[in-house]
């Protein structure tokens, strides 16, 4: 297994805007942003404005060791081009993502539709991050 020394920073840092960016966009109104808040039974107002640059930090920060572990497994797992690297992520969607989050939402009561919603974010973005990592050498 790579060392995280081993690994192409450039990359994991660029995987990592391109998570947060794809974020942006998916939890727009103009995409899922209205359906999820629908979903969480809350409306734009009960958005904390002060909050969001403590989330905004903290996203970006996760998105960063997301990308880093993502990385590392792509390399490990010898995923040699953008398209290897895409299913790598895809696997880590459906296979760590979904089943973490469907057992969450199962206890919390949350709607099919906010996990699709959720759960399809994640693994895209892992995709696009996999596409990343695998294709930047």
């Amino acid at each position: 297994m790579p060392t995280f020394p081993e690994l192409n920073y450039v990359a994991v840092v660029a995987a990592a805007v391109i998570y947060f960016v794809l974020g942006w966009v998916w939890y727009s109104s103009g995409v899922f942003g209205s359906a999820w808040l629908r979903e969480l039974k809350l409306s734009p107002q009960d958005i904390k404005k002060e909050k969001m640059g403590i989330c905004f930090l903290g996203t970006f920060l996760t998105e960063i060791l997301a990308a880093a572990v993502l990385a590392s497994v792509i390399k490990g797992s010898f995923a040699l081009d953008a398209f290897a690297g895409a299913n790598v992520g895809l696997l880590a969607g459906i296979g760590f993502v979904a089943p973490a989050t469907l057992a969450s939402y199962l206890y919390e009561d949350r709607s099919v539709k906010l996990f699709f919603i959720t759960v399809g974010y994640h693994t895209v973005a892992l995709m696009a991050m996999g596409a990343i990592l695998g294709g930047w050498r």
